[in-house]
């Protein structure tokens, strides 16, 4: 029985990574209290999710 998971990876992001945010999605389901939401790890690329902040960037 796990409480709490916190997930934390440095690259490369692979298929196991991905498979891990499943993986904890699932547990977070049945009640396991996981810090960092699976989805968002998922579907935040630290590269891309910064383009959605655009008009706050300097010029490059």
């Amino acid at each position: 029985e796990i409480d709490v998971v916190m997930m934390r990876k440095d690259p490369p992001f692979d298929m196991n990574y991905i498979y891990s945010t499943y993986l904890l999605e699932r547990g977070q389901s049945e009640g396991t209290l996981v810090i960092n939401n699976p989805r968002s790890l998922r579907d935040c690329n630290e590269k891309f999710f910064a383009t959605a902040f655009a008009n706050y960037q300097p010029p490059s």
